[in-house]
């Protein structure tokens, strides 16, 4: 299966090894004419997983872009315990679950995350930051048809099929 499908089946919000694979809808992702967006709170980004092949290297960068513009708006830092790294099947997946709130919230916008450990990378697809009660935000996954739908559990270790 190739990068682009996997991340479409497996994650919340899907990240690509190639920028060109995230380039490729982001002048849809911009239009006004959109009405489909990935909508995260100010307060927490939406849940995602990256998986690489198995790597010791712990330590990752974290960047947040504007998706406008392509600028590096900074670093980011998750709340301690948000990023996992989990082994399987010759694979990391390194997982944040989106539970806990940042120090400090972040704009409305459309953004996008730059992750690499050093020697893999990967850029998140756009997302929206909006403000927004999310005590009540659940995520769903579709399957099949507009009918089979399952409730993302954002306490799971690893978001799967």
């Amino acid at each position: 299966m190739n990068d682009f499908n996997q991340n479409i089946l497996k994650t919340v919000l899907p990240f690509y090894s190639n920028i060109e694979h995230q380039n490729h809808r982001k002048s849809w992702c911009k239009d006004k004419m959109v009405s489909f967006s990935l909508i995260s709170p100010k307060e927490r980004f939406l849940p995602f997983q990256i998986v690489r092949p198995l790597n010791a290297v712990t330590s990752y960068t974290w960047q947040l872009f504007d998706a406008y513009t392509d600028i590096l708006l900074g670093s980011i830092t998750f709340p301690a315990g948000q990023i996992e790294t989990a082994t399987s099947g010759g694979q990391d997946f390194i997982t944040y679950f989106g539970t806990d709130v940042f120090l400090t919230p972040y704009d409305c916008g459309k953004y996008y995350i730059y992750w690499s450990d050093g020697t893999n990378e990967k850029w998140s697809e756009v997302f929206t930051v909006k403000e927004f009660d999310d005590s009540t935000l659940q995520i769903y996954r579709k399957y099949g048809d507009d009918t089979q739908l399952r409730l993302i559990d954002l306490t799971e270790k690893r978001i799967t099929t």
